[in-house]
């Protein structure tokens, strides 16, 4: 079998009011009927948007309101055509495939209009043997109509009747921008093949793919009720602690995502210590690059059929034309992902609901077929009905009932927040999330100037476009007091997420395995928000709260066990402190500082500890009293040392006397300040400061003795000093050695244009996605 690909041909487009392509003549006056636009250059795989903003057609649709001026594009019929040269290897038969036709399409070849097709997620497939022994020129048109008019997130899911993804019709991180393109063409890339002879010993047939040996088991966790469903994962014998994200498509345009975009994806889940994707079942069945590089970095998969809650009715649909169409994007699902080692369990889909807050179950007609479908394409992996899997959808204080649960997705305030997760006993928490602004950098690119004034949701129409659920003005004034510009209204709010966050992972892993795992929602985001639940944001710049998920799910990580952000002057310390560590029998050294903003130390504390086998080790308590400062916030600094030789930076902030606002001098935008083109170690090192406040370009020599601590491999580090947070993020390994004090000095004092800074982080962006792709992995770890 040989393969011609033809995702590298020249393909064009061009738009139809609906059923005009099929008609083509007027019927009264016998003319031709011309379409809204001439035939334009198209992307394949892609999307027709993209290709109509690359014309001029249509706005930047990610920009303020823009994305209403683009609805039109769904409501109309859009034809993709191409010519092939003639082929003159001839064969037994000759077959066209499209993998990827979104949503509902006809086929032509040479004119002659050869087979339809409905469903995004399996293959059309038309025989064109005749037409190839021709031996001429041969041109191929798909017609794409119209999309259907399928439920947003707010909606009834029994009323659902296609298996197209459905995020695109409006959800909490998106707007409505609905596809119409084909929109996967690629090819994976394979390791293993296999190959078919014939009895004479002529080759029949070749097939490529990649696959890996292991026993996947799974088990209920420890002092789990009886009827619960075992949500403790098991590979090889090993017991694994599920550190995972959710994942929603990569972009509004998922026909246009590159490889690239996949590679650093999973890259970054890598480095923020990550062992689990969720790919959420209002998206996508993905592309196979994200899975081949979940098999190559050892990230487990959670892969949802799709289905998804709509709000007013969360029922599993039952159209039989429906079901039909869910089963065969199913089957397609299953004989094209199950070979990947990385695929660790199926879901019936997201939130389903058969009455409020209960989980529908195997029950269900609908989720009982997809059960069948797995034990006879996939028996080995686990399927679940849907996420959550109950017996109560959302996270609860009622003991016994919280298995598999959803929620929150807001911070509940101090001290509610500290108390309700600190006190829970969900066996798994699959989705749960907290929300802050994304970064002004990011915010520059999609507001005008006008539009960077801290605002409420409520009252900025185009902020509402851009995030309306995750509106966190009141929040953040509560805690911060008035926030007088962008700057400070992103800072505060990124903080009170990752500070969210934090502690729901810290307080799940403290109960490791009778807990068995958290998956933050989310990872990403498609389009640019000005606020949301994300650890990216769209244009991939970090949130703080993707450094401080990367703590709580590191190989050795020390937690503070609070219930507060409250304390009063001379009040005694009751926090407790707990040591997580992937391998057990690890000796760690456990420092802990009672300090303030201006740097003073009021009390140093030591502990020796080693970590537990499989669950978190009880370290002590501190016992010290809240010091009498004129500061409004005492700091908890904690480090730790172990064989690995790292040392991780943790602060707790606590309001003295429990004032009304207060304010934090940690921010989440990172300009950059600085860079260290060949620092101390050989390694080529960014500087941010994090403080609100500038840096003095006087740099005390006593903060170089944190430039060490960065070690070989390791991507970032903050530290305090001197009244300032900073964060060292590694560019690169390099062959350098030590500069002399004065050199890095004149170098740390370098200004950045910000094109050329841009520009810089671009080319590392770049640089590293080209090592991730190339980078080969003897066998995969999963810990």
């Amino acid at each position: 079998m040989k393969e011609i690909q033809l995702q590298g041909a020249a393909w064009q487009v061009k738009g139809f009011w609906p059923w005009v392509p099929i008609k083509s003549v007027s019927m009264e006056l016998g003319q031709e009927l011309l379409g809204i636009c001439e035939w334009l250059p198209a992307t394949v795989p892609g999307g027709v948007h993209f290709d109509l903003y690359e014309a001029g057609l249509i706005p930047n649709p990610y920009y303020e309101l823009n994305s209403l001026q683009c609805e039109w594009v769904e409501n109309r019929w859009w034809m993709y055509r191409t010519t092939i040269d003639p082929i003159d290897e001839l064969g037994e038969k000759f077959e066209l495939v499209f993998k990827g036709l979104d949503y509902e399409a006809i086929i032509y070849v040479n004119g002659v209009r050869l087979g339809e097709h409905k469903g995004m997620f399996t293959e059309a497939v038309v025989d064109i043997t005749d037409m190839i022994a021709q031996r001429q020129p041969i041109e191929i048109a798909v017609l794409l109509l119209h999309a259907p008019d399928e439920m947003g997130q707010i909606g009834k899911t029994s009323e659902t009747f296609t298996q197209k993804s459905r995020f695109n019709y409006k959800w909490d991180f998106s707007t409505r921008l609905v596809n119409i393109g084909i929109w996967d063409g690629e090819q994976p890339l394979y390791r293993v093949t296999i190959e078919l002879y014939s009895l004479s010993g002529n080759l029949l047939c070749t097939q490529s793919f990649q696959t890996g040996i292991r026993k996947l088991e799974y088990e209920q966790n420890e002092g789990s009720p009886s009827d619960a469903l075992p949500y403790t994962i098991r590979i090889n014998g090993q017991r694994i602690y599920i550190r995972g994200a959710n994942l929603a498509p990569l972009d509004h345009l998922y026909g246009n995502v590159k490889d690239g975009q996949y590679d650093w994806m999973i890259y970054m889940m890598k480095q923020a210590n990550m062992n689990l994707v969720r790919i959420w079942g209002g998206g996508l069945i993905e592309k196979h690059r994200l899975y081949e590089q979940c098999d190559r970095h050892g990230i487990l998969i959670w892969q949802e059929f799709m289905q998804s809650s709509s709000g007013v009715d969360n029922i599993p649909s039952k159209k039989p034309l429906f079901l039909e169409l869910l089963r065969q994007s199913a089957i397609a699902a299953l004989r094209t992902r199950r070979n990947y080692t990385s695929l660790t369990v199926w879901s019936g889909g997201n939130e389903l609901m058969s009455e409020p807050n209960k989980p529908s179950g195997f029950e269900d007609a609908n989720l009982a077929m997809l059960r069948q479908l797995v034990e006879q394409y996939d028996p080995q992996r686990l399927c679940l009905p849907t996420s959550a899997s109950g017996p109560v959808q959302y996270i609860t204080d009622v003991k016994g009932l919280g298995h598999d649960v959803h929620g929150h997705w807001k911070y509940m305030d101090n001290p509610e927040h500290y108390r309700f997760y600190g006190e829970n006993d969900n066996l798994f928490h699959s989705e749960f999330g907290v929300d802050g602004l994304s970064s002004v950098k990011s915010l520059r690119k999609f507001l005008s100037p006008e539009q960077l004034v801290p605002a409420s949701m409520k009252d900025n129409r185009v902020w509402r476009h851009h995030g309306e659920w995750w509106d966190t003005w009141e929040r953040d004034r509560k805690l911060f007091g008035e926030l007088a510009d962008i700057e400070q209204f992103s800072a505060a709010s990124q903080w009170v997420q990752a500070e969210g966050i934090r502690f729901i992972l810290e307080a799940n892993r403290r109960r490791k395995f009778r807990n068995s795992g958290s998956i933050i929602w989310q990872m990403s985001e498609p389009w640019p928000n000005v606020s949301c639940t994300n650890l990216l944001d769209y244009y991939g710049e970090t949130k703080m709260s993707y450094y401080w998920t990367k703590q709580p799910f590191s190989p050795v990580h020390v937690s503070l066990d609070y219930r507060s952000l409250g304390v009063t002057k001379g009040e005694a310390f009751a926090h407790r402190l707990y040591l997580h560590s992937h391998q057990s029998g690890v000796d760690v050294h456990i420092t802990v500082e009672i300090a303030d903003t201006a740097g003073r130390i009021y009390d140093v504390l030591h502990y020796e500890a080693i970590t537990a086998h499989e669950q978190a080790q009880y370290v002590g308590e501190i016992p010290t009293l809240v010091p009498d400062m004129e500061e409004g916030l005492v700091l908890v600094n904690i480090t730790y040392r172990s064989k690995y030789g790292t040392q991780y930076f943790y602060s707790k902030y606590g309001v003295v006397d429990q004032a009304d606002y207060w304010y934090i001098e940690h921010g989440g935008e990172r300009p950059i300040d600085v860079l260290i083109d060949r620092s101390l170690g050989g390694q080529s090192v960014r500087m941010f400061n994090q403080s609100t406040k500038p840096i003095d370009t006087g740099f005390d020599a006593g903060l170089f003795q944190h430039v060490s601590v960065l070690q070989a491999g390791e991507l970032s580090r903050s530290f305090y000093f001197n009244g300032h947070v900073y964060v060292l993020e590694c560019l690169e390994r390099d062959s350098g050695g030590y500069m002399p004090f004065n050199e890095v000095k004149a170098v740390l004092q370098l200004q950045y244009a910000k094109e050329q800074y841009e520009e810089h982080v671009q080319q590392q962006l770049e640089r590293a996605s080209i090592e991730v792709e190339h980078e080969l992995a003897e066998r995969i770890h999963y810990e």
